[in-house]
């Protein structure tokens, strides 16, 4: 064996040494080249993993168009028919609005454009106040279109289901900035856009209409509204209407019944069912003889006590329409005292909601006066954001609360009034105390101050008053 393989070796060896040599480095790259392609898989699974996270994170939070349509539609249907959502809708309404809701200004120009714009014919705002505020309930926004009017400055202003506007296009780098809103309208493919004044093309052409935004119910990171105050009822409203036809089909099956009429023999069977086909009238009475009978047969349908399935359903229909059970009929074991303490929280939302809704309108009626301004159709400077001087008359939703506060601060006005005259505390910590009681945050070295000094008052009327002369007589200069 040694003699053939050194024989072997001289006669093959370098051939075969050359042939492992590159059987070693063919798979030397074989294996580098499958190892760069696992590599080059792996880092493209993960870049394509990390790229639709970044895209999912950079894209507003928003529902779907197609399910917020849907949404919608089906609130609206049960505002039309269901009496609770309809309940719901108008006390939300009556409380945030009420009989009167104005908004105006301490400044007399701006006072006087609001009272124009407000009772203007083609906007009649003291009326469209009420179907806003319905909708701002339903859909949980509301979209305005401000059309201009070049002779006065006083736009008109249409409102626009929110389940026509399909699109919101914002600036890439702020989803807070809206730049064009797109509406769908029945009978087009295209869709009509509006501008946002904050877009540039409406900047620069104050006659452009306008659409403006305003919405409730807004998680962070979206650009719309994820529902009215519907929309939590809408699963409760569809249980409790199910539930509520199952027992009048039950009532109704349990107290049907029909007569079992027994007769002697056969020619007397074909003469009853002539007779008595129709049913035998109440109170009527049937006679017979021999084997004959009549009998009244009921379904036998037991249909147990459901109250409290009901009325657990109409809870859950409460709280989602953040109302308390009583505001929708539901008396069960309430009583003039646990109807007060829950209504506390019910018209703390109320007065949050009418605060909402009240600064939406001064936002868009700041807007208006912005774009008559830039029409040169209102005052020459525009005043800061913090002088613009807005005033509201709203419904008071705590009258009760109001008249207990006054009376108790009253009665611990005079006793801190009889501890500053028996000098058991100085007048600052007693002025302290009385605005900590009412709720209110003072300066109690200001208040002295007033007290000590009444005229300052007048002085600072009259700073007022010229104020507000220079500013009409330089607008009257400017036009």
């Amino acid at each position: 064996m040694a003699i053939l393989d050194n024989i072997g070796h001289r006669l093959f060896g370098t051939l075969i040494e050359d042939a492992v040599q590159q059987s070693k480095v063919a798979s030397d790259a074989q294996w580098e080249a499958k190892l760069k392609e696992a590599v080059s898989e792996a880092r493209l699974a993960v870049n394509e993993d990390w790229w639709a996270k970044l895209d999912i994170a950079s894209r507003p939070q928003d529902k779907d168009w197609y399910q917020r349509e849907q949404d919608l539609a089906d609130v609206m249907e049960a505002w039309a028919l269901n009496p609770f959502a309809r309940r719901v809708v108008n006390l939300h309404t009556a409380h945030v609005v009420g009989r009167q809701l104005l908004v105006g200004s301490e400044r007399p120009q701006i006072q006087d454009w609001i009272k124009r714009f407000w009772l203007h014919p083609k906007n009649k705002v003291y009326l469209e106040i009420y179907e806003w505020a319905d909708e701002l309930c339903r859909a949980g926004e509301l979209f305005f279109v401000l059309f201009p009017n070049p002779q006065d400055g006083i736009p008109y202003i249409r409102a626009v289901p929110a389940r026509r506007i399909m699109d919101i296009e914002t600036d890439p780098e702020d989803y807070k900035r809206p730049l064009r809103y797109g509406e769908v309208r029945s009978g087009e493919l295209d869709r009509r856009w509006w501008f946002s004044p904050e877009h540039e093309a409406a900047k620069n052409d104050p006659l452009a209409p306008v659409m403006v935004h305003y919405c409730i119910n807004r998680p962070v990171g979206a650009t719309r509204s994820w529902g009215g105050d519907l929309d939590t009822m809408l699963p409760w409203i569809k249980r409790y209407t199910e539930w509520l036809k199952d027992r009048v089909r039950i009532n109704k099956a349990r107290n049907a019944w029909v007569w079992k009429i027994k007769a002697a023999n056969e020619m007397r069977v074909h003469e009853m069912e002539r007779k008595y086909g129709g049913g035998l009238v109440s109170g009527s009475a049937w006679i017979g003889m021999g084997e004959e009978d009549v009998q009244p047969v009921a379904a036998g349908i037991e249909a147990g006590d459901a109250q409290d399935d009901g009325r657990a359903l109409r809870q859950a229909m409460a709280v989602g329409g953040g109302v308390a059970p009583h505001f929708l009929g539901d008396v069960w074991q309430a009583t003039r005292a646990t109807a007060r303490e829950a209504n506390a929280p019910v018209f703390q939302a109320w007065a949050m909601r009418q605060h909402l809704f009240v600064t939406m309108l001064q936002d868009m009626l700041k807007t208006c006066m912005v774009r008559a301004h830039q029409m040169g159709k209102f005052l020459r400077w525009l005043p800061a954001e913090n002088e613009w001087g807005w005033t509201r008359d709203v419904t008071d939703l705590t009258r009760e609360d109001n008249l207990a506060l006054a009376q108790a601060g009253k009665t611990i006005v005079d006793m801190l009034s009889t501890m500053v005259a028996n000098e058991w505390v100085d007048r600052k910590t007693a002025i302290t105390w009385a605005a900590k009681f009412s709720g209110e945050v003072v300066d109690p070295l200001e208040i002295m101050r007033l007290i000590d000094n009444p005229k300052s008052y007048e002085e600072i009327e009259k700073a007022e008053a010229q104020a507000t002369r220079i500013e009409e007589l330089s607008w009257v200069v400017g036009r």
